[in-house]
């Protein structure tokens, strides 16, 4: 019975470990059954949506999710899956097959991009990178979008927050992401005969077997946008943040890094001449940022932190110049738009991100005075990853009307945009007092 139990729960981790013996016991008993597998207490996939249901593919994903099968190992159970002619392809109970018409696809999970994406420790991430290649040479290719579900979902600020990912293109230009995963991208796109730049008023045939049909029908769907602001936050993050596994190996790594992967953006012709100019204007930054951390000897987070943050930002708003396509969400049916673009989004807000990266700091919260604070309703959550959230500041950047009439961030620091948050929220709240209000200017 023991091989019986849990719907045959031993034969799935054998595939998931790669333990060719026991996946091998398994068959002679009778016990290596090929179909779904009920999960009546979920799983701990990241996933888009919860598994209520596991294939032996998404099992042996888990465990890589988890980080707990070698590579070597989990290549092992995924050669034997692959030549026993079971599917690798995207699960079909994640929202991307729900909403995209496509019977004839090959997409490798989305989850295993989603891995990439999170996972920041130097070896791993190499590891994953040969998981994908090694799909690809059974047929698989990268998924064209992920996280359809939950762009829809969350308000903007947040999701930049949560730093969600939407294609292959945004992971592929994070720090910690090598080169070569970028290349990958790059030549799904050339094997296809798809040119990057090419402005379309449809959807190209290939990429409609490539991306299959959006069941929202939103004009330009397909035409995919990377916002050039999470490109630099992501840089800011791989040089300043200490919750990243990754690290940079000598001072200057993610600066060199960035600046080859821009020259393969233009060897592959993935960006036009204003998206060059707009990505040069990050990368003088990362220059100037890395030549004054050399001269004070690297990388202090505490001192250079809110400094270094500002330096990009100023870099952001003047790249925003070369971008010619609009900073906002608006797709028109009149239009042209290429397969991929960088764009600075109309609603990013470096400011509010910042500030949500300040409050994950003990001291930052312990040293809180905000006037909104005052509110009965305020208080600090945590998310389930331990992330912490202001609410009253979360709700006041929801709240339409008042992200209108916030300045724009290129206009102000940190500091004046936080004091002009405060005046905003007491003149919607005025029952609560001024008398803990953040204004840097105030001398009283």
């Amino acid at each position: 019975m023991y091989y019986f139990a849990d719907g045959c729960a031993v034969f799935h981790s054998a595939v998931a470990h790669g333990d060719l013996e026991a996946v091998q016991r398994c068959t002679q008993l009778e016990a290596a059954p090929r179909t779904m597998r009920t999960l009546p207490h979920g799983c701990s996939c990241p996933s888009e949506l919860p598994h209520k249901r596991h294939s032996l593919f998404d099992s042996l994903l888990e465990y890589v999710a988890c980080g707990s099968t070698p590579v070597g190992k989990f290549l092992d159970g995924l050669q034997w899956l692959l030549d026993e002619g079971s599917k690798a392809n995207k699960p079909m109970d994640q929202p991307w097959h729900k909403n995209h018409y496509n019977d004839h696809y090959h997409h490798m999970p989305e989850l295993l991009v989603t891995i990439l994406g999170r996972n920041t420790e130097r070896a791993r991430t190499e590891e994953i990178i040969e998981m994908i290649e090694f799909l690809q040479s059974y047929g698989f290719c990268l998924p064209y979008q992920v996280n359809t579900a939950a762009h829809r979902l969350f308000h903007h600020d947040e999701r930049d927050v949560k730093r969600l990912i939407y294609t292959p293109f945004d992971v592929a230009l994070r720090p910690h992401c090598p080169t070569n995963f970028l290349r990958i991208v790059l030549e799904e796109y050339k094997r296809r005969g798809l040119a990057i730049k090419v402005a379309h008023d449809t959807q190209p045939d290939q990429v409609r077997i490539w991306a299959g049909y959006s069941r929202h029908g939103e004009d330009g769907w397909w035409s995919n946008r990377t916002n050039i602001g999470n490109v630099a936050w992501s840089l800011f993050l791989g040089l300043m943040d200490s919750s990243m596994i990754w690290k940079e190996s000598y001072l200057g790594e993610a600066t060199h890094e960035f600046q080859e992967k821009i020259q393969l953006l233009v060897g592959y012709e993935a960006v036009d001449s204003n998206e060059l100019l707009a990505l040069q204007c990050i990368l003088e930054a990362m220059n100037d940022i890395t030549l004054k951390a050399q001269r004070l000897g690297g990388f202090d987070e505490e001192r250079d932190g809110k400094e270094y943050w500002h330096r990009l930002c100023e870099a952001v708003s003047r790249s925003a110049r070369h971008l010619d396509l609009p900073r906002d969400d608006t797709r028109s049916r009149l239009a042209h738009y290429p397969l991929h673009s960088f764009t600075l989004e109309g609603q990013w807000n470096p400011w509010s991100l910042w500030f949500n990266y300040e409050l994950q700091k003990p001291e930052f919260r312990a040293d809180m005075s905000f006037s909104w604070m005052q509110h009965e309703w305020w208080k600090l959550e945590q998310d389930e990853k331990g992330m912490w959230y202001d609410s009253q500041w979360n709700f006041f950047h929801r709240y339409e009307f008042s992200s209108r009439t916030l300045p724009k961030w290129q206009r102000v620091n940190f500091d004046k945009y936080v004091a002009v948050v405060e005046k905003r929220w007491l003149k919607l709240n005025p029952y609560y007092s001024t008398s803990t209000s953040h204004d840097p200017n105030d001398k009283s």
